[in-house]
């Protein structure tokens, strides 16, 4: 993505959206060259927000991910760049005016 870019994705439940998301924010946040075929820049700040899957399943695939990561990857800077931010309330839907205002507000806390 160019800088301030942005992208979304959907797919049925349990087809592995959320994997995908963080493992590819982790290749971001830590410099890995390539993630499946595509050209990725420097170590990047990554906000991943958390809305539904429980503390004990995240830190589990964290470490899943980091266990089969390619090598070239720096992960003392992924996991400084890979920031988590729970939401332990309703998920805002991110279309939606009030949706957006909460994710903005999360933006800018980092």
């Amino acid at each position: 993505l160019p800088f301030g870019g942005k992208m979304t994705f959907s797919a049925t439940s349990k087809l592995g959206k959320s994997f995908w998301a963080i493992q590819t924010g982790l290749m971001i946040a830590g410099g890995a060259e390539t993630w499946l075929g595509w050209k990725l820049g420097p170590p990047a700040k990554v906000l991943y927000i958390q809305a539904e899957i429980m503390d004990i399943l995240l830190a589990n695939r964290l470490s899943a991910i980091e266990r089969g990561a390619p090598q070239n990857i720096d992960w003392k800077m992924a996991r400084s760049n890979f920031l988590v931010q729970e939401i332990s309330e309703v998920r805002p839907n991110a279309f939606t005016p009030s949706g957006r205002k909460v994710m903005e507000a999360l933006i800018k806390i980092h």
